[in-house]
């Protein structure tokens, strides 16, 4: 059974096996073989809607990849923006092994990654949920492979947002914990003056409207319970995918719009690997 993908103006980008699209990607699985609409209307089709985010030739790779492919010439990824897109197609489709091949020791990730475009690649991984290892290449690259002035467009990045200043320096501090257990002498050719800089941002950043909206918002809506996972970095997209591990128990899922203050409806859905319960809230 054959499922096809279509532009916008209807015509056929590919065409990919079910079977071999369920098996690559985690979302398209649970679209089609759980209680969902789609499986229900027996859905054959979908309408590409990442054209903002990613070209039409970056799709047809990633639906290349979906397919089963992996050495031909239609998945050699020859760029690092095609790479990037990939990588935030792979996060978005919940594609595990994509993400995988991506960022393999002999993977793309590793042979196109430098430091002048160091921020292609920085961006994705800040702006993707479930992948360490590259934000750990990201790092070691930042501190082993740029120059000043590519250390400063990387960091230039980093302070877009309050929201990814956080996530960049807890991982950044995380990174260097492991290496110093680790017994490498590499993670000494840090600048610090680097660090320092990107401190002064974020306390800078910190006292951003946005950030106190999002601290006002956590301690109204949850004043007593842990948060259990959140998105690393807000991001205006019409749809965003998280995957994390949790315990079993209640969880309450805290959807928001991009700007404060706007009402707009959503859609909720969850995939869970044991028995799930959903519940909507008045």
């Amino acid at each position: 059974n054959l499922i096809k993908f279509l532009d916008a103006d209807g015509l056929i980008l590919a065409s990919v096996d079910e079977e071999a699209l369920c098996s690559n990607s985690d979302y398209f699985r649970g679209l089609l073989t759980a209680d969902f609409q789609e499986k229900a209307e027996n859905r054959r089709s979908f309408t590409l809607t990442d054209e903002g985010v990613c070209t039409r030739e970056d799709f047809v790779e990633f639906l290349h990849f979906l397919a089963g492919c992996r050495n031909g010439e239609c998945t050699r990824v020859r760029s690092a923006e095609r790479c990037a897109a990939l990588l935030g197609l792979a996060d978005r489709y919940l594609s595990i092994e994509l993400t995988s091949l991506l960022c393999q020791a002999h993977g793309p990730v590793r042979r196109l990654m430098t430091g002048s475009n160091l921020p292609v690649f920085l961006r994705a991984a800040l702006s993707t949920h479930s992948n360490i290892k590259l934000l750990d290449l990201c790092i070691l690259t930042l501190l082993r492979l740029s120059r000043p002035l590519e250390v400063d467009q990387a960091l230039q990045v980093v302070a877009e947002s309050a929201l990814v200043i956080d996530t960049f320096l807890d991982h950044l501090s995380s990174f260097m914990d492991r290496a110093q257990n680790s017994e490498s002498e590499w993670w000494i050719e840090f600048e610090v003056v680097y660090f320092g800089q990107l401190c002064s941002r974020r306390n800078a950043k910190h006292r951003s409207g946005a950030s106190r909206q999002r601290r006002q918002a956590e301690r109204a809506i949850l004043p007593h319970h842990q948060v259990a996972h959140q998105v690393p970095a807000f991001t205006n997209m019409r749809e965003v995918t998280v995957r994390f591990r949790a315990p079993p128990g209640e969880y309450l899922i805290v959807p928001s719009t991009f700007e404060p203050y706007q009402e707009a409806e959503f859609l909720i859905r969850a995939y869970s690997n044991g028995d799930l319960k959903l519940t909507e809230l008045h």
